[in-house]
């Protein structure tokens, strides 16, 4: 099974992107295979774990190096 996880970014509800983590790259982060149940376990964690808040305070930075390359 090659499994992605897809994080929906909806700042254009007409043209919704995604970013796609694919199972390899979870495996690498993890530091071991993944089961089938993990990834699935995995994929209902992630909305409510510390992953968005981490997002958005990477995203929040880009604004700052904008503002500085200027």
């Amino acid at each position: 099974m090659n499994r992605e996880f897809t994080f929906s970014c909806f700042d254009c509800p007409a043209r919704p992107r995604t970013v796609l983590i694919t199972r390899e790259q979870v495996r690498e982060w993890a530091g071991m295979p993944l089961s089938a149940e993990d990834l699935e376990r995995l994929e209902e964690a992630i909305p409510h774990s510390s992953i968005p808040d981490a997002v958005s305070t990477i995203v929040a930075t880009f604004a700052t190096a904008d503002d500085t390359d200027a």
